[in-house]
């Protein structure tokens, strides 16, 4: 698909582009210094994501396995609705 405006709704450039626009570098230095610039940013960037998904998924195993293990079989407000309804008439 062509777009004219050169407009993108998603307003990041996609990573055709990116190397599109590396490859139209005039010289090779521009080219190794883009690329270079690309890979610093996109390897932490990776790191954090990969190192913030371990921790939510360690997170999560811990607080689903604390639940299972010590959770009421019966909900808790089983006991309370009956104690609030006391003297009330339920008409039929």
């Amino acid at each position: 698909m062509s777009n004219p405006s050169g407009f993108r709704p998603s307003g990041m450039p996609g990573v055709q582009q990116a190397f599109r626009v590396i490859q139209n570098q005039p010289g090779t230095a521009s080219r190794i210094a883009t690329i270079v610039f690309l890979i610093v940013l996109a390897i932490p960037l990776l790191a954090l994501a990969l190192v913030a998904g371990i921790i939510s998924l360690a997170v999560f195993l811990v607080l689903s396995g604390w639940a299972r293990l010590f959770a009421r079989r019966t909900p808790d407000w089983a006991e309370h609705d009956t104690e609030g309804r006391k003297g009330v008439r339920v008409r039929r």
